[in-house]
């Protein structure tokens, strides 16, 4: 019996490794701004961090489930806004699992990011042809919550267009 319980933890452990999960703990969250002009919308049901909280440095991991209904797909995208006036660095195209490519319909998602610097993170559709944003969610606690969406990213999803693009 002790072998068969042993034999079933260390699956679940290779599962979790293989899957390139990142050990962390729950974070709590509040939801901010968000915005989903065309019906699409995205739903978090976690957030993690390997340090235990928001701060620089620390890795963010967000799971939750999408719904995609206004484009044939799209890129979801978990980041946080830089709020320091400083670049940060842009991460390698082969070790970024921030983004995912979507279909329409509903799926689901588990996106990771470092947090570079101070800032708000997010979960964001990116139009595939135009790279504008059209829809997303805002998260975080306290200093780490962008509450309201940002004007420009409510211009940039404006009903009025229909593709994400200023007019």
């Amino acid at each position: 019996m002790r072998h068969t319980i042993w034999a079933a933890c260390l699956g679940l452990l290779a599962a979790c490794a293989s899957s390139g999960a990142v050990q962390q703990g729950s974070l709590p969250y509040e939801l901010g701004g968000e915005l989903y002009p065309f019906g699409d919308a995205v739903e978090i049901q976690s957030v993690a961090s390997d340090s235990g909280d928001y701060s620089v440095g620390a890795t963010l991991t967000v799971r939750g489930t999408y719904r995609l209904e206004s484009r044939a797909g799209a890129c979801l995208y978990l980041g946080v806004t830089n709020n320091t006036g400083r670049p940060h660095e842009v991460p390698k195209p082969e070790v970024d699992r921030s983004r995912a490519d979507v279909k329409a319909g509903r799926g689901e998602f588990v996106l990771v990011a470092p947090i570079r610097s101070e800032g708000y993170p997010h979960v964001t559709f990116y139009d595939h042809e135009t790279g504008q944003p059209f829809g997303g969610v805002y998260f975080g606690r306290d200093r780490w919550l962008q509450r309201e969406v940002p004007t420009h990213y409510a211009r940039s999803a404006s009903p009025q267009t229909g593709t994400g693009q200023d007019s």
